[in-house]
């Protein structure tokens, strides 16, 4: 699977009319920066385990880079030295890849929640009070966790690719594929445990709550995901997660509502046309980019302070493919932001 092919299964299913979105046509004809050696560093979090902290030095504001699923710090390493030139520029590994430890496979030691603190023990042990937190891909959900809370360590966000169902939670959201049915069963189980062991009126509470309207966003997430798979010419799935892979996205849904009162910068890759499609390639490429666009709306409508971009023909780690772009665009947000205070 090429990565095209990636970035299509992870955000194949949205959607809107593509006039109502800001788009940036651009060529990803651009020149690289020359990759550098960052100085590694470990921090080890309160739970004993080691995560993998790249240094990339430069000054000015920092700046804390999360990478997206599977994938470790390296990631950034084209890019980060650019960002560094106005920037204290840091990358973090999460726990379970490249040189960070890998706990025992404990949902336990894999949740959300978990991974949000690590976030933020990698800011005490770098001995930051608060910084701009760029995510990439499934590194979204870790910098919203931190933005919803403690917002009170962030200067600023940025969604490389990003800002999917595991960052905003909107009914009918369709990227990731079925994520938001994994989100609303999580949030359900979790309420119907507090109702269970919670006081009598906080269990009728949240029993009105599920049976107002957290039922009726399930039925619309399962809808949607039917009508999906039964539009498409085949499935996404090219079979079942690897364990660890499928453990830390079950324990990593969290039903995240807009944030308000930080700076959001959200860019979104808008991927560019299989060469020789076959006719269902086609089909299934219109319906894709008409359920992303819809999903893009949602999240814009949501958040109509923040700067949402979209760059045609962009690669998943747009960062890469389009980093001038990419650089302008934090540049531009960092500068509003403090110029606000």
């Amino acid at each position: 699977m090429d990565l095209r092919s990636i970035v299509f299964a992870a955000v194949a299913l949205m959607g809107v009319a593509p006039s109502s979105i800001a788009s940036t046509a651009v060529h990803p004809a651009q020149q690289q920066a020359a990759p550098s050696t960052p100085r590694t560093t470990f921090i080890t979090t309160s739970d004993g385990v080691r995560l993998e902290v790249l240094d990339y030095g430069g000054q000015g504001s920092p700046i804390l880079l999360a990478s997206g699923g599977g994938m470790t710090a390296h990631a950034f390493d084209q890019f980060a030295p650019r960002l560094a030139a106005r920037h204290r520029v840091f990358a973090f590994t999460r726990r379970a890849l490249g040189q960070s430890d890998t706990p025992p496979q404990d949902p336990g030691n894999y949740t959300l929640t978990r991974l949000t603190r690590d976030v933020v023990e990698v800011l005490d042990g770098l001995k930051i009070e608060k910084a701009t937190l760029a995510g990439w891909s499934f590194g979204g959900a870790e910098i919203s966790g931190v933005a919803h809370h403690f917002p009170e360590r962030v200067s600023a966000l940025v969604y490389l690719d990003a800002a999917y169902a595991y960052v905003f939670y909107a009914p009918g959201n369709a990227a990731p594929d079925a994520s938001n049915i994994e989100i609303d069963l999580a949030d359900l189980r979790d309420k119907l445990q507090a109702a269970r062991f919670g006081s009598k009126e906080d269990a009728a509470r949240i029993y009105d709550e599920v049976l107002a309207k957290d039922l009726a966003d399930l039925a619309t997430d399962v809808r949607a995901a039917a009508e999906r798979r039964r539009l498409l010419s085949k499935g996404l799935a090219e079979g079942p997660p690897a364990p660890l892979s499928k453990l830390m996205t079950r324990h990593n849904m969290e039903k995240f509502p807009a944030i308000t009162g930080i700076p959001i910068l959200a860019i979104f890759s808008i991927p560019g046309a299989l060469l020789d499609p076959t006719a269902d390639q086609r089909a299934d490429e219109a319906l894709q980019l008409k359920w992303l666009n819809e999903q893009i709306d949602r999240y814009r409508a949501a958040h109509p302070a923040a700067r949402v971009l979209t760059i045609d023909g962009a690669d998943h780690d747009v960062f890469n493919s389009h980093p001038e772009i990419v650089l302008r665009e934090i540049e531009t947000l960092l500068n509003r932001s403090e110029a606000s205070r």
